[in-house]
């Protein structure tokens, strides 16, 4: 299978532009669209560890802007089971956060309608899924220019995360976060 750590890093990047593109239409779905997102990246990653524990080393570079830009991916023996775990973890939180947001969401914005309450419930699904999106990216970059851009997409989903579905003062503890 062609591209394997592409497919890896992007398919949680896809599923959340799917579930914002459709986040109207998708209601609660969107969250079983995330957990199965996820799924299949966990899958990915054993099919990587099938080829990396065969004794291979995945490198994968990409052109981005201009020619001295690359976006380099690499898997081997030390990134391999980090990226299992993340994996494993962020794909049990989707499936664990299909119900619990849910409550949450009707807990927090009581006060507005059913449609706008659907909304805010695929709003976390599709930040949710920057979040293993730039776990992965860290994981699996092979320069730092890409370790910071990834590092920035946790922080920023981090933020919108806390600032919508966190718990007392989540504005201000959001803000905390950035600094």
């Amino acid at each position: 299978m062609p591209n394997l750590l592409l497919q890896i890093l992007v398919t949680p990047v896809l599923a959340s532009l799917l579930i914002f593109l459709t986040r109207r239409t998708l209601g609660r779905l969107a969250g079983w669209i995330a957990a199965l997102a996820l799924t299949y990246t966990t899958g990915l990653v054993t099919l990587v560890g099938v080829e990396v524990y065969g004794g291979k080393v995945l490198v994968e570079e990409y052109l981005l802007i201009a020619p001295g830009i690359r976006l380099g991916l690499m898997a081997d023996g030390l990134s391999l089971p980090t990226l299992g775990v993340v994996c494993l973890l962020c794909t049990a939180l989707a499936f664990y956060s299909i119900r619990y947001v849910e409550h949450r969401v009707k807990l927090l914005y009581t006060n507005e309608s059913g449609s706008v309450q659907v909304s805010y419930y695929a709003r976390f699904f599709y930040l949710f899924l920057f979040f293993p999106a730039g776990f992965i990216g860290t994981i699996l970059s092979t320069n730092l220019v890409s370790i910071y851009f990834f590092l920035e997409v946790l922080t920023i989903a981090l933020f919108f995360l806390m600032a919508y579905f966190g718990y007392q003062e989540r504005v201000r503890i959001a803000f905390i976060s950035l600094s």
